[in-house]
């Protein structure tokens, strides 16, 4: 187990790293929200976790309906089923990706909160490892 304030690996392959990423509090929204789906979930989880491997395999995934930018952000969505995962590519360190938040989608559209919690979890570990690399 990993200790507090520390990204978990999910998975690494030959052109990624994917990392959950946590909070200033020690909690990792994106693995919590895998974690505690409630039953029903489970193909759509296993499907994500697919996902994740195929990106980090291969660096892209081109269907549109399974990964996408989020508009107007610099994060990212894996989609399977109504579950979305938020993600974004480290700018710090190349050929990883933090997994930020997630959400089971009800409507046309991402939460705004959904968001805005993937945003501030990549701002602080962005933070964090600008703090790292400064003399």
């Amino acid at each position: 187990m990993s200790t507090p304030n520390t990204p978990k690996v999910v998975t690494t392959g030959d052109s990624l790293t994917l990392e959950w990423a946590f909070t200033a509090t020690g909690k990792y929204p994106a693995e919590d929200f895998i974690n505690g789906l409630p039953t029903g979930f489970e193909s759509e989880r296993i499907g994500l976790f697919r996902l994740f491997e195929k990106l980090a395999s291969t660096g892209i995934i081109r269907n549109k309906e399974l990964f996408k930018k989020v508009e107007g952000t610099q994060l990212f969505e894996f989609k399977r089923g109504q579950l979305r995962v938020l993600c974004a590519y480290n700018p710090q360190r190349r050929g990883t990706m933090f997994l930020l938040a997630g959400e089971i989608k009800k409507t046309g559209k991402l939460s705004p909160s959904t968001i805005t919690r993937a945003q501030d979890v990549l701002d602080h570990m962005v933070s964090l490892e600008e703090a790292e690399t400064k003399p």
